[in-house]
C-alpha cells in the first residue's frame, strides 16, 4: 500500500516537472518564433536613437555669379536622455543653463533624443566638451552665411532649421531646402559612448542653387550710399531701388538700416521687412510724371498748354489746391518741372474717370508680378468712390499709396518707350528684353520723357541723359497730415545708347534738415550720387 503511494507520489511529481518543462520550451518558441520582432525592436531601442542632419541649402548667387547666401558647417548640442549619468550631474546642468531642455525631458522621460542647442560657435562647443558631461553629444550642421551687406532684406533669412523666413529664401524654399538624411546613432554595450552607424537610414539630398538678378557689387555701393545720407539727414529709413527697364530685372533692392541675418538670435532686428515691397506711402509730387503721362496721351493737353497755376493757393473745382510757392501761368510742362499742385489737378479735371484708368495700367494698386512674399498692393481708390476733390489729389501723389517698387516699375514703362514690364528677381535666363505690349505712345512717352529731363538736368551725370520727378510728401498722424513729417523720394532714369537703368531713392523722416528743404534738395541728390557711382562700376566692368 505505501509502496503504490510512493509510486504515485513519484509519477506525479515526474508529470509535474516534465509539464513544467513543456511550458518553458513552448514559451520560448513563442517568444522567439512569435515574438522575436516585438523584443527585436524593444531591444534596439535601448541602444539606437535616430537623428535627422538637415541637407545643405541651395546657395544664393547673383546676376555674376558671387555667393550671396552659402553654407558653412557649425556644431549643434544634444543629449540622449536613456544614458545620461546616474548621479544626475547632466541633469543638474540642464536645470541650471537650459531650463526649457530640462522641462521637455521632465515631461517626456523616454525621449531618445533632445537637442540642447542648435548651430554654436566653436567657443561655445569647447566650453560644453570641457564640462565632459555623459549624454551629451556634438554633430555637424549646416548653417546659413551671407557675406555681403546691401542685399538682406531683398535675401530675407533661414531658420535653425534651415527653412526659408522671408525674402528670396522664402519664396525659393521649394528650390533651397533639399531633403534631410536620417542617421543611426549606436550606443556601445556599456553605454560609455555614441557613435554614427556606417548605415544611413535615410540619404537625403542637397537643395537647389539659383540665381538672382541682384548685383552684389552695385548693392553694396548703395548700401554705403545709403547708409551714410540715412546717417547725415538723421533719417528714420530710407531705400534704393534699382531696375533694368526692358528686362524688369532688380539690380539693387537696398534698404537702410539693414539688418544682419548672421546674427538673428544674438541681435534680433526691429523688422525683416522690405521697406521697398512690404510697405507703402503717398509719395506726393512724384506722381505727377505720370498724370502727366496720361494727359499727354489722351490728348488733353501738349507741353505748351498753357495753365493759369494761381498764387499760393487757388480754387480748383470747389476745392482750395495749395502750390509750393506763386507760380502764375505756365506751359504745361513747366507745370510739371515746376512742381504746381494747382496745375496738375487742373489737368487731372480734364481727364477726369480715366486718370483712375491710367494709374490702374501702370500698375498702381495691384502687385507687381514680382512673386515677393507679403508684397503689399498698396492703395488706389476706386473712381466710383471719388470724392469731389479725389482726383485732384490724386493728381499730386495723395488718395494714392504704393510701394517703391510699383513706382519703380511705373517709371520702367517710361524709361522703356512705354511697354509694360514685370520686375524680376530669378535670373532664369539671360534676356535683354522682357517687355510685354505697349501702353503708350511713342509721342506720349517722348514729350514725357523731354520734360522731365528739365528736371533731371538739376542732377547731371556727365555723358548720359537723366529725367525723373521728386516727391515730397507729409505722413500721416493720428488721421492727419503732420507738417514736420515728411517723405523724400524721387524716381528717374539715366540712359546712354542701348544703357538704361531706373533708380528710385527714398528717404523717411530726416530730422537733421531744414524745414525749407524737399526731396529736391534730399532724394534727389542721393539719386545723383548713386547714380555717379553705379555707372563708373558699370564702365569698369565694361558694361558701358
Amino acid at each position: 500500500m505505501g509502496g503504490d503511494w510512493g509510486r504515485g507520489r513519484i509519477a506525479f511529481l515526474f508529470f509535474l516537472f516534465v509539464s513544467a518543462f513543456l511550458l518553458v520550451i513552448v514559451r520560448l518558441a513563442y517568444l522567439q518564433l512569435y515574438r522575436n520582432d516585438f523584443f527585436a525592436a524593444r531591444a534596439k531601442e535601448q541602444y539606437e536613437s535616430r537623428v535627422e542632419v538637415l541637407p545643405e541649402r541651395g546657395v544664393i548667387h547673383d546676376r555674376n555669379g558671387e555667393p550671396l547666401a552659402m553654407n558653412i558647417l557649425k556644431p549643434s548640442a544634444f543629449v540622449v536622455p536613456n544614458i545620461l549619468d546616474p548621479d544626475g550631474r547632466t541633469f543638474e546642468f540642464l536645470e541650471e543653463k537650459y531650463p526649457e531642455v530640462f522641462s521637455r525631458l521632465e515631461k517626456n522621460p523616454k525621449s531618445k533624443f533632445t537637442w540642447l542647442e542648435r548651430k554654436i560657435s566653436a567657443e561655445k562647443k569647447a566650453e560644453l566638451s570641457a564640462m565632459k558631461l555623459p549624454g551629451l553629444y556634438f554633430v555637424d550642421e549646416t548653417a546659413r552665411l551671407y557675406p555681403f551687406s546691401g542685399s538682406s532684406f531683398a535675401m530675407g533669412f533661414s531658420g535653425v532649421d534651415n527653412n526659408g523666413l522671408s525674402g528670396v529664401e522664402l519664396a525659393c524654399e521649394s528650390l533651397l531646402q533639399g531633403v534631410p538624411s536620417v542617421f543611426v546613432i549606436d550606443r556601445d554595450a556599456r553605454s560609455n559612448g555614441l557613435y554614427f552607424s556606417s548605415n544611413i537610414e535615410k540619404r537625403g539630398c542637397p537643395g537647389t542653387s539659383v540665381t538672382l538678378t541682384l548685383d552684389k557689387g552695385l548693392s553694396c555701393v548703395v548700401a554705403d550710399e545709403l547708409e551714410k545720407t540715412v546717417k547725415n539727414l538723421g533719417a528714420e529709413s530710407g531705400s534704393t531701388l534699382i531696375l533694368e527697364p526692358n528686362s524688369g530685372d532688380v539690380l539693387a533692392m537696398v534698404t537702410c538700416p539693414e539688418f544682419d541675418p548672421n546674427r538673428m538670435r544674438e541681435k534680433p532686428p526691429k523688422s525683416t521687412k522690405s521697406q521697398v515691397v512690404h510697405d507703402s506711402f503717398e509719395f506726393g509730387s512724384v506722381i505727377k510724371m505720370f498724370t502727366a503721362l496720361a494727359a499727354l496721351e489722351e490728348g488733353v493737353v501738349d507741353p505748351e498748354t498753357v495753365i493759369d497755376c494761381g498764387g499760393a493757393s487757388a480754387v480748383v473745382n470747389k476745392t482750395r489746391i495749395e502750390n509750393w510757392r506763386p507760380l502764375g501761368v505756365l506751359p504745361f510742362r513747366d507745370v510739371i518741372r515746376r512742381s504746381s499742385n494747382v496745375g496738375v489737378a487742373k489737368t487731372a479735371l480734364k481727364l477726369g474717370n480715366k486718370l483712375y484708368d491710367h494709374f490702374d495700367k501702370l500698375g498702381f494698386g495691384k502687385k507687381t508680378g514680382l512673386n515677393f512674399p507679403g508684397e503689399r498692393t498698396g492703395f488706389l481708390n476706386a473712381s466710383k468712390k471719388w470724392s469731389r476733390s479725389s482726383p485732384l489729389v490724386m493728381s499730386y501723389g495723395y488718395e494714392l499709396s504704393s510701394t517703391l517698387l510699383q513706382l519703380g516699375k511705373a517709371t520702367c514703362i517710361i524709361a522703356n518707350g512705354g511697354h509694360s514690364v514685370e520686375p524680376r528677381l530669378m535670373l532664369d535666363d539671360w534676356v535683354y528684353e522682357n517687355r510685354g505690349e505697349r501702353l503708350y505712345s511713342e509721342k506720349a512717352v517722348a514729350q514725357t520723357k523731354e520734360i522731365l529731363e528739365g528736371i533731371g538736368k538739376r542732377y547731371p551725370i556727365d555723358g548720359f541723359k537723366v529725367f525723373g520727378k521728386t516727391g515730397t510728401a507729409r505722413c500721416l498722424r493720428n488721421k492727419r497730415y503732420s507738417k514736420n513729417d515728411h517723405v523724400f523720394s524721387f524716381s528717374g532714369a539715366i540712359e546712354q545708347g542701348e544703357y538704361s537703368r531706373v533708380v528710385v531713392t527714398f528717404i523717411k523722416e530726416a530730422k537733421k534738415v531744414e524745414h525749407w528743404m524737399t526731396a529736391a534738395q534730399i532724394a534727389g541728390p542721393l539719386f545723383q550720387r548713386i547714380a555717379q557711382r553705379m555707372v563708373l562700376l558699370d564702365k569698369m566692368r565694361g558694361v558701358i
